[in-house]
């Protein structure tokens, strides 16, 4: 059995309980629930005073379902229904997955992966759109894993808060590889310069850089730790411009592996990270998996004093726990379509204070019987330079549950109000976008 370990010193400040419980919870109430809308990644444009909701769509065609097609799609009234605008790419051979879209400047912007089942090869991609989706052109490969059928994928797009580089992070099988840890997965950032003008010479954009590891500065995979980052999504807030935050599934190190969500800090641009802060682990091996996170206040505040909603993050994710009574947990490398994911949410407080006192946390997941992970280097909850120390939310609240298979969770901002995208896989399959409401 594996436990969540907590770990409290204290000379000045101490951290109340109060801290740990869900403090502030959001209502949802359903914007959309039919067959066609974005999966996952959604970004607001303004055109002649009109606020678009732009995002990707993946669909399968052809034979047996075996072509694939990323289309665009866009609503001009807040969520409520959606058209088709253009398409990224589309193939009879080549599976595209995990679309991603970033609007920079005026650019719009597409991350994917491709798989090529004939070559055993994987690649991420990027495409560029002037008109906000109409038309589509290949920009570059951003990363590609041409032997030993190596995982790459699950491009995310960022800028960079120290350079305004434009960067993508992805899984990557590849890197960890070379870092002499073949089967392991973790998280690899390239950036290039340069990005977010229509008017400039597209056909010259600089390369890519060589991949940065998104790893804890002191983590090393072996046969006793296995590593298996992915699916990361990354936020800063209004309050800490400069601090990047991601935050990514991955697995207990430890038989049966079961999914966690952690979280960390990079105070450089991306180019290091510190120590990973569990953001939602449950118990009794039960997975939270398929993060992602956006800054956005809390309806009702953290319930503190210092209540600073400029810093405010919320993570949703799917999870298996205690919505399916009297089952077991599913395996963590089930396929998705058969795993079972309520939606939940959870978001990042201060601490509570007691005058007088203080306090540091570390939150490390060791195992009962023998300690897999040293506790001073793995799944700490360490300060910021720049703010106080943070934890999130527990329990966590729920998001939709009204079926029982769901994937690619997402989240957005639209005027200050935060929303919610689902997957469903169950019949009738579909798309659920939800509204965030005190």
């Amino acid at each position: 059995m594996n436990l969540l370990k907590v770990l409290v010193s204290s000379p000045l400040l101490l951290l109340a309980a109060a801290a740990t419980t869900a403090a502030s919870d959001y209502d949802w109430a359903t914007v959309y629930d039919g067959p066609s809308a974005p999966q996952r990644s959604i970004v607001t444009a303004t055109i002649d005073n009109t606020t678009l909701l732009i995002g990707p769509r993946i669909v399968s065609f052809g034979e047996k379902g075996r072509g694939t097609q990323i289309q665009i799609w866009s609503s001009a009234d807040g969520g409520g229904s959606w058209s088709q605008r253009g398409s990224v790419a589309s193939s009879e051979t080549l599976i595209y997955g995990d679309a991603h879209v970033k609007l920079s400047g005026d650019v719009l912007l597409c991350a994917f992966r491709e798989r090529d089942e004939a070559a055993k090869s994987w690649r991420v991609t990027l495409c560029r759109s002037v008109d906000l989706g109409r038309n589509w052109q290949f920009d570059s490969v951003i990363e590609e894993s041409l032997e030993d059928d190596r995982f790459v994928g699950a491009p995310f797009l960022f800028v960079s808060p120290a350079s305004g580089n434009l960067q993508c992070y992805f899984d990557s099988e590849k890197q960890a590889a070379l870092r002499g840890c073949p089967g392991h997965q973790l998280i690899g950032m390239k950036e290039r310069s340069g990005q977010g003008d229509s008017k400039r010479d597209w056909s010259s954009a600089p390369s890519w850089s060589k991949a940065v590891d998104v790893l804890d500065p002191s983590v090393q995979c072996n046969s006793s730790y296995l590593l298996r980052d992915g699916m990361a999504t990354l936020a800063t807030t209004a309050a800490h411009p400069t601090t990047i935050v991601v935050v990514r599934e991955g697995v207990h190190p430890a038989s049966p592996h079961a999914n966690l969500i952690t979280s960390a800090e990079s105070h450089d641009g991306g180019m290091t990270w510190g120590h990973r802060q569990v953001v939602h682990a449950p118990q009794g091996g039960f997975n939270a998996y398929n993060p992602y996170v956006v800054a956005a206040a809390a309806p009702h505040g953290d319930g503190n004093d210092d209540d600073d909603d400029d810093d405010d993050l919320w993570v949703a994710f799917c999870t298996d726990e205690t919505d399916f009574p009297g089952t077991v947990p599913d395996p963590s490398n089930a396929p998705v379509s058969s795993r079972r994911c309520h939606v939940k949410a959870t978001h990042r407080v201060r601490p509570t204070r007691t005058a007088g006192a203080t306090t540091t946390t570390a939150t490390t997941i060791i195992d009962k019987e023998e300690s897999v992970l040293d506790e001073s280097r793995v799944l700490s909850n360490s300060s910021s330079p720049s703010s106080s120390p943070r934890s999130w939310s527990t329990p966590p609240s729920a998001v939709y549950s009204a079926a029982p298979h769901n994937y690619n969770v997402g989240l957005f901002v639209v005027d200050n109000t935060l929303f919610a995208t689902v997957n469903r896989l169950s019949d009738p399959r579909g798309v659920v976008i939800l509204r965030a409401g005190n």
